[in-house]
């Protein structure tokens, strides 16, 4: 009873047979042996290595994006930040000046009250 190859084995690739002689080894068999590991084997690693390649380049790219987001996002708040500060110190000035304007005010109410004192005790 022969020998069967389980359904999830990788066939073996059909490869041309060489013209030279390869030095694998002494027998048929390490040399079929030999012939499979570098045809099948270094185009399996060669996909898997395009994949890895892939797969690096994809993850620098996002981490190139998402480092620009987070300097622009960071400069957007210090930007925030300043124009917080200056909106405070607009409305800092803004109350000072309120606060003067109602003093004014307030002398010139005061002096309109002594001045119409001081005329009514002006002989008449």
């Amino acid at each position: 009873m022969p020998a069967r190859a389980p359904s999830c084995a990788m066939p073996a690739p059909i490869v041309p047979a060489p013209t030279t002689p390869r030095r694998c080894g002494t027998s048929v068999i390490s040399a079929a042996v030999c012939s499979y590991a570098l045809c099948g084997y270094l185009t399996g690693m060669s996909t898997l290595l395009i994949i890895v390649i892939a797969v690096v380049v994809i993850a620098i790219l996002a981490f190139a994006l998402l480092g620009g987001r987070r300097r622009r996002h960071t400069k957007l708040r210090e930007t925030v930040g300043e124009h917080r500060q200056q909106a405070q110190t607009h409305a800092n000035r803004a109350n000072e000046l309120e606060a003067a304007a109602a003093e004014a005010r307030e002398r010139e109410r005061t002096h309109a009250q002594n001045a119409a004192e001081a005329e009514e005790r002006l002989p008449s």
